[in-house]
């Protein structure tokens, strides 16, 4: 699972997500 979310964190950096949505992710680890 933390393989997962690892891969879905980086994939949403290099999409350039709002910073905002990075957050809940980190709330969500």
């Amino acid at each position: 699972m933390g393989e997962a979310l690892r891969q879905a964190y980086d994939e949403a950096v290099r999409e350039s997500v709002p910073a905002d949505l990075l957050d809940l992710l980190k709330k969500l680890d």
